[in-house]
């Protein structure tokens, strides 16, 4: 996983400088901290894409081979899992848009606190010269706000598919090995 992981990140940064190199001067955004900040955030998303769509890929067919093992041995056990499936699906698609949003506003949230600092650093004499210290304080604390309001969001979505993934996947062992009990006792 960490070598195809690592195959396709190479790729798509190759991909993304290719493309950051080509863009037209006009395109470029007018805040260099922030451009530098969702580029950076860009790598932490591939990182999670190619890792985690690796580990599908991976799992898929052995998912494919568990039910058809549980068919084989047990029968209408195999249902219990079925089932699962696409409530854990519907669970992840449902929570994908306000995921989305939640990870968007966290990337522009990060950009902005990023593009403050960096301002601020090379404008540092003149913010002195201004005596607007308290103004770039406030941008700052606002920035630094609203990201963690957002990280927060987004770390309790993404947490909350995982949490009912595995519980659904408790709730399956469970009615698994109840059924297969009975299913034993009737010699089946």
């Amino acid at each position: 996983i960490e070598v195809a992981g690592k195959k396709s990140d190479i790729l798509l940064s190759a991909f993304l400088f290719e493309r950051v190199l080509g863009a037209n001067l006009s395109q470029r955004p007018a805040s260099v901290g922030a451009f530098a900040s969702h580029l950076r955030e860009f790598e932490s998303v591939r990182n999670f894409i190619t890792s985690s769509t690796v580990t599908t890929f991976i799992d898929l067919p052995f998912t494919v081979l568990f039910l058809i093992v549980i068919a084989y041995v047990g029968g209408p056990l195999v249902f219990a899992p079925l089932c699962a499936i696409p409530i854990i699906c519907f669970y992840g698609y449902m929570v994908l848009s306000p995921l989305r949003k939640a990870v968007e506003q966290t990337f522009q949230s990060s950009a902005q606190k990023n593009a403050t600092l960096v301002e601020m650093l090379t404008g540092l004499e003149t913010v002195k010269a201004l005596n607007a210290e308290s103004r770039v304080q406030r941008a700052w604390e606002k920035s630094v706000g609203h990201l963690a309001v957002w990280g927060q969001r987004s770390r309790l979505l993404s947490s909350s598919a995982s949490t009912i993934a595995v519980t659904v996947q408790q709730i399956v062992s469970a009615v698994v090995v109840v059924a297969g009990v009975y299913l034993i006792a009737d010699k089946e």
